[in-house]
Parts: C-alpha cells; structure tokens; sequence
C-alpha cells in the first residue's frame, strides 16, 4: 500500500505516521521502499512471523456457515 493512499484513507497526520512507520520498519514488522517519490508499505513478519505450519481445525472462522 502506499503511504500516501494510508494517510488519506485514515486521515492521519504525516508526521506521526512516518514516525511510526520507521518504528515498524526498524523492528522488522513492515519493509518500505521508495517508487518514484512515493513510499510502498509492504507487510513483513507481523505478530505471527516464526509460524511454519497452521494445525488443523474443524471450527470454522467463517460466520456465513453458522
């Protein structure tokens, strides 16, 4: 996503945001690269970053199938 699209879709200030978003970059969550004079966020390990594999499950998360 690009940043430019964030800001306006949240209508959140460009400063705090930018803030943040190298907070995020610097601890791995987030990778940002330059296109042009716009910044593309691309989303990096997240919470769940070490998971390998999902287990199973009969539940669903769906609520279309209750």
């Amino acid at each position: 996503m690009y940043l430019v699209d964030l800001l306006k879709e949240l209508g959140l200030d460009r400063d705090k945001v930018n803030d943040v978003v190298n907070k995020l970059e610097k601890l791995g969550y987030i990778d940002v690269e330059k296109e042009g004079n716009k910044k593309i966020l691309y989303y990096g390990k997240g919470l769940f970053g070490n998971v390998k594999a999902a287990a199973p499950s009969q539940v669903s998360l769906c609520r279309n199938e209750m």
